[in-house]
């Protein structure tokens, strides 16, 4: 975080210095910037007023979140349906031919879906 910080006091001594164009130049000049810390300062570069460039980064921000939060509820929807697999399983085995005694088979697999689904 201090670098970033360090970069935008250096950006603002460098606009008060040599002008906006300046700090564009020196943006296009940097390969290995940060994505969403470039969009900030081109916002600023383009004229918005900082209420505009803070709503726009902010969300920017809510639209990653938003994103990277696909897989997590993936996830989620899997560890929670999990147990009704083995459930299945347990309960099909009541109709079939080893009756009561394949009931075991079927709990085992039920138990083991509950655990995988607790884990993920």
């Amino acid at each position: 975080m201090t670098t970033e910080t360090g970069k935008i006091i250096r950006w603002g001594f460098l606009v008060k210095k040599h002008g906006i164009l300046a700090l564009e130049r020196e943006i296009k000049s940097a390969k290995s910037q940060d994505p969403f810390m470039r969009y900030g300062v081109e916002l600023v570069i383009t004229g918005h007023t900082g209420e505009e460039v803070r709503t726009m980064l902010a969300n920017a921000a809510a639209g990653q979140f938003q994103r990277a939060m696909v897989m997590s509820n993936i996830l989620k929807s899997m560890g929670a349906t999990a147990p009704a697999f083995g459930l299945i399983v347990m309960l099909r085995s009541l109709g079939g031919e080893g009756g009561a005694a394949a009931l075991g088979t079927g709990l085992a697999v039920a138990l083991m879906t509950t655990l995988y689904g607790v884990l993920v």
